[in-house]
Parts: C-alpha cells; sequence; structure tokens
C-alpha cells in the first residue's frame, strides 16, 4: 500500500479512518500520527454499503489549503458477507481542474466578446444613421438657431458614443 503513487486510505465498518499510505500523507503534509485522528479522519469520502463509488472531494492539507482527488471507494466483505472495511483510492486532479475551470472561463469570455461585437456593430449602424441624418438637418437649420445648436450636439454626442464603439470592437 505504501508503494502506491496513489493517495490510498483504508477505513473500519463504522468509517473511521485506520490506515493512510505514504502518498496519502506526503500529499496532505501530514505525518503517520496525525491523520488518523486529525483532519483527514473527519473529511472523508462518502462511504458506500456496497458496490464500488465514485467522488470527487475537496481534501484539506496540513497548511489549510485543499487539493481535488477523485476517489475510487470500494467495500470489502468478508466471506459470509459482513462488512469489514472500506478501500478508497485516490487520484489528484487539482491541476486537471484548474484546467477545466480555465477552458470554461475562456469560453465564456468569448461568447461575451462575441456579444459585445455583436451588440457594437449594429449600434455602429444605428450611430452611423443618427449622425448622417444629423449632419442632413444641420445644413438645412439656420445658422446659429436653437435647433443647429441642438443638431451640432447630436452630431457631437454621436462622435463620442462612435468612439465608445470602437473601443468596444
Amino acid at each position: 500500500i505504501d508503494s502506491l503513487p496513489a493517495p490510498f486510505f483504508l477505513f473500519d465498518a463504522q468509517g473511521r479512518l485506520e490506515d493512510a499510505n505514504a502518498a496519502c500523507l506526503r500529499a496532505t503534509g501530514w505525518d503517520q500520527a496525525q491523520p488518523l485522528a486529525g483532519p483527514l479522519a473527519r473529511r472523508n469520502p462518502p462511504l458506500p454499503a456496497a458496490g464500488t463509488e465514485q467522488h470527487r472531494a475537496e481534501q484539506p492539507r496540513r497548511d489549510g489549503s485543499v487539493f481535488t482527488v477523485d476517489w475510487s471507494v470500494s467495500p470489502v466483505f468478508a466471506r459470509d458477507g459482513q462488512l469489514l472495511s472500506h478501500v478508497c483510492i485516490g487520484r489528484d486532479v487539482t491541476r486537471q481542474r484548474q484546467v477545466e475551470d480555465g477552458l470554461r472561463e475562456n469560453d465564456k469570455l468569448r461568447a461575451v466578446a462575441t456579444l459585445a461585437g455583436g451588440i457594437a456593430h449594429d449600434f455602429n449602424n444605428l450611430l452611423g444613421s443618427i449622425v448622417g441624418l444629423a449632419e442632413l438637418c444641420e445644413l438645412e437649420a439656420v445658422e446659429g438657431s436653437r435647433q443647429a445648436r441642438n443638431l451640432g450636439r447630436i452630431r457631437q454626442a454621436g462622435a463620442k458614443a462612435a468612439v465608445l464603439v470602437r473601443q468596444m470592437l
């Protein structure tokens, strides 16, 4: 058991931690005496009554950090069918989970960027119409009139909005 490269726990029939291998102790930072009565004993994967089950769990380290482990948990029975113990073999999937989380985040950002680009493109088309029509109306407005000033403000606001659209694109 100590030669296994994967974390290994052995629980008795009542669910109390009986043993942890060297790989588990290295991964968690605990020594042989501590985990059997300490945090590892309180933080275990669910123990099935029959059949092997798979569980993903956050496993605590001595320093307070955690790492993600995929546990394969199997009950061990005597010949007469009595439950003797549970064997738990784990695989550290912390890095894999981080990569998966990064890919999901990247997909979210890509979706937001696509949405923002589409909105910016449509908004830019609307701005073109607004600014163009304001310029045409400004040509017909009496110079110095309130209408000409308001049309000039519309044109200026449209130019500022166009700068924001370019930034989004």
